[in-house]
């Protein structure tokens, strides 16, 4: 909900990539486990101001700006395969 509220969306592509990822996390959960921490970390972490600054401004739009792409999603040490 805190995505939609600031204005952001998650492409398909990076929803599908989250899913896949929370589904490993809980599966493989311990006693410290905290899926709202996750969630949060993961989507604020996201690298859209890198993103944006390999773009050039002339390139760049509204959704272009607040639209999350896999790229984005700071889990890539995991591997959605």
């Amino acid at each position: 909900m805190f995505l939609i509220d600031r204005g952001y969306r998650l492409s398909s592509e990076a929803y599908d990539k989250l899913i896949h990822y929370y589904k490993h996390a809980y599966e493989t959960r311990d006693q410290t486990f905290g899926n709202a921490d996750l969630a949060r970390n993961i989507v604020f972490e996201a690298n859209l101001d890198y993103r944006m600054a390999r773009t050039p401004k002339e390139e760049r739009d509204d959704t272009m700006m607040k639209t999350i792409l896999p790229i984005d999603l700071n889990i890539d040490s995991f591997s959605n395969s």
